[in-house]
């Protein structure tokens, strides 16, 4: 079987990926990027009101992404609508899957 086989391949939203809060055991779900399989998760890193650390989309490819790398993490990000996703501050999308 493919390893992309083991998706729905239903377009994700923001809702769908589980945030870590600091501290927490980290949670994910499988998604394919771009047609890439990785993992996903928001880290949010604030543990008290003091805190002013800010949200972050976090995806770890199962294999090295030519552009990204293993690992791509952004705290610029917005779901346009489910399966397409805004990242940085020049309005470049990804492809999102699970």
């Amino acid at each position: 079987m493919k390893k992309e086989q083991r998706f729905c391949k239903v377009p994700c939203t923001e809702a769908m990926i589980p945030v870590v809060d600091a501290g927490n055991e980290p949670e994910s779900i499988q998604v394919l990027v771009d047609d890439r399989p990785a993992i996903c998760f928001i880290d949010n890193p604030i543990v008290s009101s003091e805190s002013t650390g800010s949200e972050k989309v976090v995806i770890i490819f199962d294999e090295e992404h030519p552009r990204h790398g293993k690992t791509f993490v952004t705290k610029y990000f917005q779901f346009e609508e489910p399966g397409k996703m805004q990242w940085g501050k020049y309005g470049e999308h990804m492809r999102i899957l699970c």
